[in-house]
């Protein structure tokens, strides 16, 4: 998509991007495109640090509740505080945000699915979902002290986004024991129906 395509000046100018241009595609790690109150926006990367998303949590800040917001995910996951920046700027948003998975999508980004009011499962899409990973570094008590921290916050949250989509023994399996569950399409929108987030 260029200036100069005829199909992109017809659509309606974007709450942010003033145009559909090449920029928008090469210099945003989260395009956002916007048709009057509905907007497209695309995390298909490894969510990387928080700097990157500060366009988009304002972007959803800026929305009303008659705003639609589809957010295509296809990430292999990445850092827990852009994660959580993110999933928050999803949560208190008043537009309605619905996720469409296409391809994977792994470790924070399912997080960050679970926060949309709705979840879209194309034919292909999978979630994977494990533990948290650290690169702790520091003293011996200055780690333990990190780890015990992060073990008791995430375990906390980790329960309270995934409650419904595993079981009790799958989420113990994850934060205890450290296994990763993978989910494929079929078998992801029959657990996101049961707890009313298909889309």
């Amino acid at each position: 998509m260029g200036k100069n395509n005829d199909k992109c000046k017809r659509i309606p100018t974007s709450v942010i991007d003033k145009v559909i241009d090449d920029e928008v595609w090469s210099s945003n790690l989260v395009p956002i495109i916007s048709d009057g109150s509905n907007h497209t926006a695309y995390i298909s990367s490894e969510i990387s640090s928080p700097i990157e998303y500060n366009k988009f949590v304002h972007f959803l800040g800026m929305l009303g509740k008659d705003d639609k917001v589809k957010l295509y995910l296809n990430s292999p996951g990445g850092m827990i505080d852009s994660c959580m920046m993110i999933s928050n700027a999803i949560k208190d948003s008043k537009a309605t945000v619905v996720a469409r998975i296409e391809g994977g999508a792994a470790s924070a980004a399912t997080f960050i699915a679970m926060m949309c009011d709705k979840v879209e499962v194309g034919d292909d899409a999978h979630f994977m979902i494990h533990n948290y990973s650290h690169r702790a570094s520091g003293t011996g008590n200055q780690v333990r002290e990190y780890v015990e921290f992060m073990d008791r916050e995430l375990k906390s949250t980790f329960k309270r986004v995934y409650k419904g989509i595993l079981t009790k023994d799958e989420i113990v399996s994850v934060v205890e024991q450290d296994k990763e569950i993978w989910i494929g399409a079929e078998e992801l929108r029959d657990r996101l129906n049961k707890i009313g987030k298909l889309a």
